[in-house]
C-alpha cells in the first residue's frame, strides 16, 4: 500500500519532471515496494530524474536535501517523519489521512491534498513558485513542532499520563 503513496507522487510530478531539469524525486526507504516502483521509474523513462537512496540512518541527511518533503500515503497513523520535515524546516506537502491533519493545518504549517496527482502537482508547484509561501509554511511548522511535539514536552504529557 505504500508504493501506491509513491507511484501517485511520480505520476502527478511527471509534468514537472520532463520539463524542468532541475527537479529530482528522492526516495528514501527500500523494502518489497521498491521493486514496482524502479519498474514504474524505468516505464516512464525519467531515471534520471528519480534517486533511491535505500535505508538511511540519519534522514535528515535527506531532509536536508530536499527542497519540499512530500508525504502521499493512502494510511498512515501519525507519521514521524512529517515531524522530522517540520524540525529539518523543509516545507510539507501531505495527504489529508490518518492522524497527519492532526499535525498539518493546511494552508499554515504544510499543505494537505487529497490522493490524485493534479492536487499533489499543484500543491508542490505552489510552493515552488511561491517563495513567501514557503518560508511561512516553514516557520510555522517550526514553530508547532517545537511548541507541542519537543521530547521535553512528549516527555512531560508521558509523566503526568504514568502519574494518574
Amino acid at each position: 500500500m505504500k508504493s501506491k503513496g509513491v507511484e501517485l507522487l511520480i505520476l502527478g510530478l511527471l509534468p514537472i519532471l520532463r520539463k524542468n531539469n532541475n527537479v529530482k524525486i528522492l526516495i528514501v526507504g527500500d523494502g518489497p515496494c521498491r521493486k514496482s516502483i524502479v519498474e514504474l521509474v524505468n516505464k516512464l523513462n525519467i531515471q534520471e530524474r528519480v534517486v533511491f537512496t535505500g535505508t538511511l540512518d540519519n534522514v535528515y541527511i535527506s531532509l536536508q536535501a530536499s527542497t519540499i518533503y512530500a508525504h502521499i500515503t493512502f494510511q498512515d497513523a501519525f507519521p514521524l517523519t512529517v515531524l522530522e520535515a517540520m524540525v529539518s524546516k523543509v516545507p510539507i506537502v501531505a495527504s489529508k489521512i490518518g492522524g497527519i491533519p492532526e499535525v498539518i493545518d493546511h494552508m499554515h504549517n504544510g499543505i494537505l491534498v487529497k490522493n490524485n496527482e493534479i492536487a499533489i502537482r499543484k500543491a508542490i508547484l505552489s510552493i515552488l513558485k511561491n517563495s513567501r509561501l514557503k518560508k511561512r509554511l516553514i516557520e510555522e511548522a517550526y514553530k508547532k513542532v517545537n511548541s507541542e511535539y519537543s521530547w521535553k514536552i512528549t516527555a512531560s504529557k508521558y509523566l503526568e499520563i504514568y502519574k494518574e
